[in-house]
């Protein structure tokens, strides 16, 4: 028993050397695949099983480690050091794929080994032990073979999203309850959060705060409390989401995730029609949660996608059913976005989606009704009737200091312009600069493309006069662009 104890140990001492040794290995295959490209195969070729071996063992060390419950156990310097080994693993795949022409059998040699090892295992481990990079390798593998990757979609949809984007119940329950109570114990949880950092030792978690709910609760007679008492167990059943539970948490899982849901909305299309329509469900609340992000980069991902989600629907057999489903949702987020401040980046984004609503209600291509026959007062004559008198609505609850005259005149004026880009964006711009919200601050998001335009006019004109711009300026605007 000692002899092994000792060699254990001696494996512990020598485990950093090894793993830096690894890292540096698989970062020097990277630089050479990708200056290689295609020539690289025949070395990829050779040591990939093994590094699929090797990470599928270092999963194992990770996940046992942080299973522990080991305070902090991901951010250790051994679990570190085995997850660098992991991400240049997925770095060197991605490199490969990405630089190597395109060929059919690199892929069909290349990516379903990976399905278990790699996608499986990213579904299996526990959040902290997710890398964000298997995101970014699937999507550029999306990207690369495109319609080739369709039938592997629902297993990567099943692996990703199930998992990236898990449900908690403890959030949804926490918003049903009273608000003076909710309040309340905000405060006493606040309170033990500033005790904790006092004395230095783990903050409270939301199991804690789950228990503040129940002893307040109790002590104010509250008729629910009962129901109060499952949410420990429902916190324990049920993971928190990655990437829904706050705006902070995994941002790079963020991004990436979105990016590989644009991806197969772009290449793989007719995969996301064969969703159940409590999947396809689960991936409109994450576009939508997407472009509700502050980060610009998120938020303008998920408008683009689902702008490119519009288009494909629009020219696909189910235009009817997902458009009587999600019209009136994604209408109401977009304006909800276009009228916050903190969204004006996405101006040209916002205004590009609601022109694509208004122009579809006017083509012809909606064939059936979009609103609930039992739940209107009487029956439209056509859908551009129903979606004129809806938006009015909408934007009348929105802002209650504009008269019912001028919101009626914003909605026609935007109907009557669909079908000019220009007009109708100014139409929305300038209903936006005069509201009140928008009247006190710095505007220029909203003329952002404009002052480009205006920026690459003045650069040509400079680039047309010999001398007026030095070589090197030009010579690394080539290298930027």
């Amino acid at each position: 028993m000692r002899v092994l104890n000792c060699y254990d140990k001696l494996i512990i001492y020598t485990h950093a050397s090894v793993d830096g040794f690894l890292v540096f290995t698989l970062q020097t295959n990277t630089s050479v695949a990708s200056s290689l490209g295609t020539y690289f195969l025949s070395q990829i070729s050779l040591i990939f099983l093994d590094m699929l071996n090797v990470y599928r063992m270092y999963s194992e060390l990770i996940s046992s480690s942080i299973a522990e419950g080991v305070p902090f156990a991901s951010k250790t310097s051994y679990v570190k050091l085995l997850r660098s080994v992991k991400r240049e693993t997925l770095k060197l795949i991605e490199t490969f794929l990405d630089k190597a022409e395109d060929q059919p059998q690199i892929g069909k040699q290349f990516v379903p080994p990976m399905m278990d090892p790699v996608l499986g295992d990213y579904a299996r481990n526990l959040p902290d032990a997710r890398e964000s990079e298997v995101l970014s390798l699937f999507a550029t593998i999306i990207n690369k073979y495109k319609a080739a990757m369709i039938d592997d979609v629902p297993r990567i949809f099943e692996a990703v999203f199930q998992c990236t984007l898990e449900v908690s119940f403890i959030y949804i329950f926490i918003l049903c309850i009273h608000e003076k109570l909710l309040e309340q114990a905000c405060q006493e949880y606040v309170l033990k959060c500033c005790m904790h950092v006092t004395k230095q030792t783990e903050g409270p978690t939301e199991v804690m705060f789950v228990h503040v709910l129940l002893g307040l609760g109790v002590s104010v007679g509250y008729p629910y409390v009962s129901e109060m008492a499952a949410l420990p167990i429902i916190y324990c059943c049920h993971g928190l989401q990655m990437i829904t539970k706050n705006f902070e948490d995994y941002p790079e899982h963020r991004l990436k995730f979105f990016s590989l849901l644009r991806a197969i909305a772009t290449h793989c299309f007719p995969a996301l029609i064969q969703l159940s329509s409590q999947q396809l469900k689960l991936v409109m609340d994450s576009i939508i949660w997407a472009f509700r992000h502050t980060e610009r980069n998120i938020a303008e991902t998920g408008l683009n996608l689902l702008l490119e989600m519009l288009r494909n629907f629009q020219a696909s057999e189910f235009c009817n059913q997902f458009y009587r489903t999600y019209f009136l949702t994604i209408e109401q987020e977009i304006f909800a976005v276009l009228t916050d401040t903190f969204h004006k980046p996405g101006f040209k984004l916002h205004v590009l989606i609601l022109q694509q609503l208004f122009c579809l209600v006017e083509n012809g291509l909606l064939t059936e009704p979009l609103w609930d026959a039992a739940t209107v007062p009487f029956q439209y004559p056509n859908n551009e009737m129903f979606v004129r008198e809806y938006t009015i609505k909408l934007l009348t609850t929105s802002f209650p200091n504009m008269t019912a005259a001028e919101v009626t005149q914003l909605v026609n004026g935007l109907f009557e312009s669909r079908n000019d880009l220009p007009t109708f964006k100014n139409h929305i711009r300038d209903f936006l600069v005069q509201s009140k919200e928008f009247s006190a601050q710095d505007n220029k998001d909203l003329y952002a493309e404009e002052a480009a335009v205006q920026r690459e006019k003045e650069r040509q004109r400079m680039l047309s006069i010999p001398g007026l711009i030095a070589p090197n300026e030009i010579q690394d605007e080539m290298l930027d662009s």
